[in-house]
């Protein structure tokens, strides 16, 4: 429950259940189905309350790359500093950058992001983990047929994969760019 919020200039008390919000009530004061008691509250005192935020083209994990080479055109800072860096990136790494990067979303009001990125399964794993909604990417470039049909495979695993997660993580496939791809 928060207590106590903004909302549409009035204070309000807002009631949460399984994850959504169950009720809002003006003026914060109790109503019926709800023991002040039985909750886990939140003073919204000084809060305003407003929807999520919707990051619609994240690559959550590069928040590794800041400070690397920032200052140089885009091909040059590309061939040079990040797709050297990136052909030898683990999952782990892909994962400790996204949870990074989710860490910051949320912070700001982000509740839904659209990622694209390598190594998508460290991305939705954090994803995941952090409860946040979102949409993960599976990149392709050109390249040879097995390398693509790898990546099909790849999209299939993390699908089946991603079933339990109650429709708050999903998958899209993603041409990388207009350079990478024919």
């Amino acid at each position: 429950m928060v207590d106590n919020a903004v909302l549409d200039g009035r204070n309000v008390s807002i009631h949460c259940a399984d994850g959504v919000i169950a009720d809002i009530h003006v003026d914060g004061a109790d109503w019926p189905g709800v023991q002040r008691g039985a909750v886990d509250r939140l003073d919204g005192r000084g809060c305003l309350v407003a929807p999520g935020l919707i990051n619609a083209h994240t690559h959550a994990a590069m928040t590794l790359f800041r400070g690397r080479a920032d200052d140089l055109p885009l091909m040059e800072w590309l061939e040079k500093h990040i797709w050297p860096y990136e052909e030898v990136m683990t999952e782990d790494e892909v994962y400790a950058g996204a949870r990074l990067g989710i860490l910051e979303m949320v912070r700001n009001g982000i509740t839904f992001f659209n990622d694209m990125y390598w190594s998508s399964r460290g991305t939705a794993r954090a994803a995941v983990e952090m409860g946040i909604r979102a949409c993960i990417g599976e990149v392709f470039i050109d390249g040879a047929a097995d390398a693509n049909r790898r990546r099909r495979l790849e999209i299939e695993r993390l699908l089946d994969e991603l079933e339990g997660c109650s429709g708050r993580v999903s998958l899209s496939v993603d041409p990388h760019a207009v350079y990478t791809v024919s």
